[in-house]
């Protein structure tokens, strides 16, 4: 029986660098637009920009009193600065928006009631236990840049600014084809004959 002469073998190194040339992602990658909640672990294709700022608007940090700052600040212990309801103050809950008017948040804690009068004996800094708008992401910045593998983290953050599709690489594939005088297809006939095994990889 003559002798089966193989291709002649080249050295490990040359053997991976030609693999990595062949595999240009650009070449052999497409790209596809996908639901952003179905974007974890895939590879971003382009940068991402946030649509809009998170949050959009100024909202309390505290549960308390909406105010505007410059109206506390002759707030003193024992002189207490007297705020009307509606004109001077509105109550919030942490997450509420704040009154256009209106740019702290007193605790609730720190606030006397004299009947529907707030007084307050110490002065408010401006935007003071509030969470203003753009605080966590400001529309326009990029929130990923292209080859970016997506965490579920960032799936939470493109989402809280108004990106619900992205650019993604599509998934590689690879396909497994076994070679040989002696691979036997299952498919074909149900057991191998002499010298025959069962072609089992690429399944």
């Amino acid at each position: 029986m003559k002798r089966n002469i193989y291709l002649k073998m080249i050295p490990l190194e040359e053997a991976v660098d030609r693999l990595k040339n062949a595999l240009d992602r650009e070449a052999l990658l497409g790209v596809e637009t996908i639901p952003v909640e179905r974007a974890a672990g895939r590879v971003t294709a382009a940068p991402i920009i946030a649509r809009y700022s998170s949050p959009t608007f100024h909202g309390a940090a505290m549960d308390g009193i909406a105010v505007r700052a410059e109206a506390t600040f002759a707030a003193r212990e024992g002189d207490p600065v007297r705020l009307a309801p509606g004109r001077d103050f509105a109550f919030v809950n942490t997450g509420n928006r704040l009154p256009e008017s209106m740019d702290a948040v007193i605790m609730i804690e720190n606030v006397v009631m004299d009947g529907d009068t707030a007084l307050i004996e110490a002065p408010a800094a401006p935007w003071s236990h509030v969470r203003r708008i753009g605080e966590d992401i400001v529309a326009t910045e990029m929130i990923l840049p292209r080859h970016r593998r997506v965490t579920s983290y960032d799936v939470g953050a493109l989402l809280s600014c108004g990106v619900y599709e992205v650019a993604v690489y599509e998934t590689p594939r690879i396909v497994v084809i076994p070679t040989g005088d002696e691979i036997m297809d299952y498919t074909l006939r149900p057991e191998p004959g002499p010298g025959q095994v069962v072609e089992s990889n690429a399944t």
